[in-house]
């Protein structure tokens, strides 16, 4: 998962564009434009790392990103 874009629609009218990319330290960077950056780590959390902190856009994030680890 190097340099992913994706584009989540969770259902309730909001829309999310972020980017992943591996961070060299652990776990995958989360990019959230203009917005926030977090820090993923499969099958575990969504930390939050800087930015603006948002609940509806870690939980819409995290589980996308769930999601599509359990078909890889």
């Amino acid at each position: 998962m190097n340099g992913c874009h994706y584009e989540v629609s969770p259902g309730d009218g909001t829309r999310y564009d972020f980017v992943t990319v591996e961070d060299p330290y652990g776990g995958i960077l989360v990019i959230w434009p203009g917005h926030s950056t977090w820090r993923w780590y499969p099958d575990d959390r969504l930390k939050f790392l800087h930015g603006q902190e948002c609940e509806y856009a870690r939980k819409a994030m995290y589980e996308h990103l769930q999601a599509i680890s359990e078909c890889e």
